[in-house]
């Protein structure tokens, strides 16, 4: 018995080691790709599909929340059927829905990952009993995805194996979630000074095309009191060309 039991624990953590091995092999690849892609839908495309080939989860899925706080299905992999399934909740209200008790309504609303480890006997997940059991899915675990200090969606992992999800194996997931909401932030962010430059250079052509029509002499100086500008107005009263008024001062044209 003692033999048995050795050899039993020796393959027991053997199996631990090959899973955080897997799992530390699957960070790295997350944060190559956080490195080096700068698009958003192609970061969320290929977390998915380094939780499938590097990961080896059952399913993995990453879900994001519209404006009116409806799912959408950003992306998602796993067998067809899944995936077909899947897609289909996207446009739910998952706070109004028997979602609300799952993991996916337990990370939106709490902020925090929601695990079942055995979800064919959660009471929560009751109602997706049939589908779980066809798609050979034994344990679920949800992670939030914040921008800008706020839930705004997930990142789903399932498993084939009940009790799948140690704190070992919770602590490196958590890790490559906040990593991905770090990305998604800069992405926000980027796109956001994006925006307001283009606001700035429509303001300036606006402001340059008023100028430039007016039909009064305006001549702008700085607060050094050199001239920085004249219209063409200004240019045909003074009867220099632009170049030239730009280099007289003040004085020489009072």
């Amino acid at each position: 018995y003692g033999i048995l039991q050795d050899v039993t624990e020796r393959k027991l953590a053997e199996e631990k080691l090959i899973k955080l091995n897997r799992l530390y092999a699957f960070i790295s690849a997350i944060n190559h790709s956080i490195v080096h892609i700068k698009e958003e839908d192609e970061l969320l495309k290929k977390a998915c599909s380094i939780a499938m080939e590097i990961g080896k989860f059952k399913t993995a899925w990453i879900g994001l929340l519209n404006e009116e706080d409806k799912l959408e299905v950003r992306d998602v992999l796993g067998e067809p059927a899944v995936v077909q399934v899947v897609k289909k909740r996207s446009g739910i209200d998952v706070q109004n829905s028997p979602f609300r008790n799952t993991g996916i309504g337990k990370a939106l609303r709490n902020g925090i990952y929601a695990v079942s480890n055995d979800v064919l006997n959660d009471p929560d997940m009751h109602f997706l009993k049939e589908e779980l059991l066809n798609a050979g899915i034994r344990a679920n675990i949800v992670f939030h995805i914040k921008k800008s200090g706020k839930v705004t969606g997930f990142f789903s992992f399932s498993s084939d194996t009940v009790n799948f999800f140690d704190e070992a194996e919770i602590v490196l997931l958590q890790e490559a979630a906040n990593n991905i909401s770090f990305a998604l932030e800069n992405f926000d962010r980027t796109e956001r000074h994006k925006i307001a430059e283009e606001k700035v250079k429509e303001s300036e052509l606006r402001y340059r095309s008023i100028i430039e029509q007016a039909n009064d002499a305006i001549c702008i100086i700085d607060a050094s009191m050199k001239f920085i500008d004249f219209n063409p107005y200004a240019c045909q009263v003074l009867g220099y060309t632009r170049e030239e008024a730009m280099q007289k001062s003040v004085t020489d044209l009072l």
